[in-house]
């Protein structure tokens, strides 16, 4: 894929995630970091999230929303999801492997979430060696 290829998918993908109300096509409220942050329960923070922003995934632990095109809110839903947010900021951190792992931008003190960056996909074996 060419550079502008990338751009382009990219752009398009940025305006899908976009939350609209389905009803009228006018988006949705914005995503309020504040609120987000003084809610208590994983419950509450999944539904907030799914509320405002476009789920990405979930598994038995966290619960995944993007963002942006470069950025993704992983929500630990149980101690299992916490433990999984720490271990992540934790190699994230380790100087030896961070070129080659996602950043985290942002966290909570208890890893109850963390903001890390979008994973894109490898595209052939050659890149992986790479």
């Amino acid at each position: 894929m060419t550079l502008l290829e990338e751009y382009i998918r990219l752009a398009l993908t940025e305006k899908i995630r976009r939350r609209r109300d389905p009803k009228t096509g006018k988006p949705l409220t914005a995503f309020d970091w504040d609120v987000f942050k003084r809610l208590k329960t994983p419950i509450a923070r999944v539904l907030y999230a799914r509320k405002l922003l476009q789920p990405f995934g979930s598994g038995s632990s966290r619960a995944v929303f993007l963002i942006s095109s470069r950025k993704v809110l992983k929500i630990a839903k149980n101690e299992a999801g916490v433990e999984q947010n720490r271990t992540e900021v934790s190699i994230a951190r380790d100087p030896d492997v961070t070129p080659v792992v996602t950043h985290v931008f942002d966290r909570d003190k208890k890893f109850q979430w963390i903001v890390s960056e979008l994973v894109r996909e490898i595209k052939d074996p050659a890149e992986f060696q790479k």
